[in-house]
C-alpha cells in the first residue's frame, strides 16, 4: 500500500495492473486488512481507467480472505460502475459461493 501511496505522491495514477497485483499480493502474505482498505480506495478513486480486471482480483481476494459478502458486494458494485462482468468474474464469484455454500448451491 505504500508503494500505491508514493505513486500518488509523485502525480502518478494507479491503474487496474496496479491494483491487480496489489490484491494478489494481500492474497499470498494474507495482508487482508490492507486489500480491503485498497479495494475502498479504488472504488472512490475517479483517476483510473476502471475495469473487469482489478474488480476480479479483487473478489478473489475477498474470497480467500472468508468475505462472501464483500466478494458479493464488489461483483455487484463492478456491474453498477457499469462494468460488465466476464467469464473470469463470474468463475471467481462461482469459487466464492462453493468455498462458502459448498458445491450443490453453487450449481
Amino acid at each position: 500500500l505504500e508503494l500505491v501511496r508514493e505513486f500518488k505522491e509523485f502525480g502518478l495514477n494507479p491503474n487496474s495492473i496496479t491494483y491487480s497485483s496489489v490484491f494478489a499480493l494481500c492474497t499470498r502474505f494474507k495482508h487482508f486488512d490492507e486489500g480491503k482498505q485498497l479495494y475502498d480506495e479504488m472504488v472512490q478513486e475517479e483517476n483510473w481507467k476502471r475495469d473487469v480486471t482489478a474488480f476480479n482480483s479483487a473478489i478473489t481476494m475477498f474470497g480467500h480472505m472468508g468475505e462472501y459478502r464483500l466478494a458479493v458486494e464488489a461483483f455487484d458494485k463492478m456491474k453498477q460502475m457499469g462494468i460488465s462482468p466476464d467469464l473470469r468474474s463470474f468463475s471467481a464469484l462461482m469459487a466464492v459461493h462453493n468455498k462458502h455454500k459448498g458445491y450443490e448451491a453453487s450449481i
